[in-house]
C-alpha cells in the first residue's frame, strides 16, 4: 500500500462473520458470539490505497463466557449415616453457584 497516494480504504474479506469494520476503521463485533458453536475465527482485512492492497491475517479466539469456577456449598463434608438408612434416605442438601452465571444455568452434580 502507497501511504503516499492517499487514505487507505479497509475491507473485511470474511463473510458471515459476526464481526465488521465500522466507519472508524475499527474492527467490531456485529453479530452473537458463541464459544460452543465457533470457538475461534480467521479473518482477513485488506487495506488498498486503489492500487496496491496489503492482507492482514487475525485470528480470533472466543472464549468461554463461563470463566468462574462453581463454588459448592453444603453444611459439612463429613456425614454420619447409621446403617439402616434405605434407598431414598435424607442425606445432603447441596448448592453450587457460579458469580458469572448464577441463575443463568442449572448446576449438574455427580458422585
Amino acid at each position: 500500500v502507497d501511504y503516499n497516494s492517499g487514505p487507505a480504504n479497509y475491507s473485511l474479506l470474511n463473510g458471515g462473520v459476526p464481526f465488521a469494520l465500522d466507519g472508524s476503521n475499527q474492527l467490531v463485533v456485529d453479530g452473537e458470539l458463541d464459544h460452543a458453536a465457533q470457538p475461534f475465527y480467521n479473518l482477513t482485512i485488506e487495506a488498498s490505497d486503489g492500487a496496491n492492497t496489503s492482507p492482514l491475517r487475525v485470528l480470533i479466539t472466543i472464549t468461554s463466557g463461563n470463566l468462574q469456577n462453581p463454588v459448592l456449598t453444603g453444611p459439612s463434608s463429613i456425614i454420619s449415616l447409621p446403617e439402616h438408612a434405605g434407598p431414598g434416605s435424607f442425606v445432603l442438601t447441596l448448592t453450587a453457584t457460579a458469580g458469572d452465571q448464577e441463575g443463568l444455568v442449572a448446576p449438574m452434580y455427580y458422585l
